[in-house]
């Protein structure tokens, strides 16, 4: 399932990273994660708090990529049958 994330995760991660919008890169990036995955059967499990400071971590630099995914394959649950 960890390759499955990090594969959707890529563009996501571009978005909080390189700020391609004047503002609201962190929450771009992540409503387009949590909305990638939810339309591809998987579903999102965290707490808000938790998913907020997982993002604030990434874009600080103080979690990298694998991390991120490994947050996000952490908390999705696949409504796949």
């Amino acid at each position: 399932m960890l390759i499955i994330i990090f594969t959707f995760f890529s563009p996501f991660f571009g978005i909080v990273k390189n700020h391609p919008f004047i503002d609201g890169n962190k929450r771009k990036g992540f409503v387009l994660c949590v909305l990638f995955l939810e339309l591809n059967g998987y579903r999102f499990t965290v707490v808000l708090e938790d998913a907020t400071n997982a993002v604030l971590a990434l874009a600080a630099g103080q979690m990298d990529e694998q991390g991120y995914a490994a947050f996000l394959a952490t908390n999705v649950v696949s409504d796949r049958v």
